[in-house]
């Protein structure tokens, strides 16, 4: 799924989010790693929830039962990452600011994106309104892999740090997501 492979893509760049910081090492790590292993496992969440949901609509014949339930089943998944990301608060890094701001623009996204597959499949009604509703949400896919993409290169581009590349090689939920699983 190339949205998957894009979101992997942004996690793997997550780790250069951060500026250089005057904490304790050892309170600035456990900070960082919390809310790296916050993020990720908010990916993993999301990944396996609109992964089940692709499985119901591919394979065999789509039908407007469906296509409903894999729509709403993305839609309330992306509803829910805007829900956790934007409930992780400001990263603890001096580039915080800018940081929750790529993170609040990616939610901001998502929320619409959301509305936008729930409409698409509420509107089929016959054979030919499954297609157009395929296509729409296919579309509205590939936006959200290029959402996340704008996402990976605005946190890219805050800096980099020990600190972060740690938290993440060592949060458990970003190796899952990093492999895959």
């Amino acid at each position: 799924m190339r949205l998957c492979a894009l979101l992997m893509g942004a996690l793997l760049v997550a780790p250069l989010v951060a500026g250089c910081g005057g904490k304790n090492k050892s309170s600035e790590q456990q900070a960082a790693a919390s809310w790296a292993n916050g993020l990720c496992q908010s990916f993993v969440t999301w990944q396996s929830n609109v992964q089940s949901a692709a499985k119901k609509v591919t394979g065999g014949q789509t039908s407007k039962s469906s296509l409903q339930t894999a729509a709403t089943a993305i839609s309330d998944a992306n509803t829910k990452l805007a829900d956790d990301l934007e409930g992780l608060g400001k990263p603890p890094t001096p580039a915080s600011k800018e940081a929750q701001g790529a993170i609040k623009q990616l939610a901001d996204n998502l929320r619409k994106n959301a509305a936008k597959i729930k409409d698409a499949a509420a509107g089929v009604s016959s054979s030919q309104d499954v297609m157009t509703a395929v296509t729409t949400i296919s579309g509205t896919l590939a936006a959200m892999g290029d959402d996340l993409s704008v996402a990976a290169g605005k946190l890219r581009g805050l800096g980099h740090q020990e600190t972060w590349k740690k938290a993440f090689a060592d949060s458990e939920a970003c190796q899952k997501l990093a492999n895959g699983r």
